[in-house]
């Protein structure tokens, strides 16, 4: 059988992990500058109702964020190592901060879960 939720909720925060500081604060004055746009920045054209301004601010502020978090994941999860998740080079063969065999990390994350 399979296993459950707690593996797979342990390698969503081992994924969560390889997010950038900086892309995650990008991220949150991305957001909050949108909002900003769709709420405060004077609209002389049209007047909307409020309802639209939360729809679309919402919306437009969450979609540029994950935009800029999912920049930061891959710019971080190209080559890092599995362990301390520093970034090594393509042609190491152990991390040089921790010492990890980085052949280890070439099994998928599904699969590393049902390793003993």
């Amino acid at each position: 059988m399979a296993h459950t939720d707690s593996s797979s909720s342990f390698s969503v925060s081992e994924d969560l992990k390889l997010i950038p500081r900086w892309s995650i604060v990008l991220a949150f004055v991305a957001f909050i500058g949108i909002q900003y746009l769709f709420f405060f920045a004077p609209h002389q054209l049209h007047s909307s109702p409020m309802a639209v301004h939360v729809y679309f601010g919402i919306s437009w502020g969450a979609l540029v964020a994950v935009y800029i978090l999912m920049i930061g994941y891959i710019s971080q999860d190209a080559p890092n190592c599995g362990h301390c998740h520093e970034s090594v080079r393509i042609t190491d063969l152990h991390c040089t901060r921790c010492g990890h065999a980085l052949a280890e990390d070439n099994t998928p994350a599904r699969l590393r879960a049902y390793r003993a």
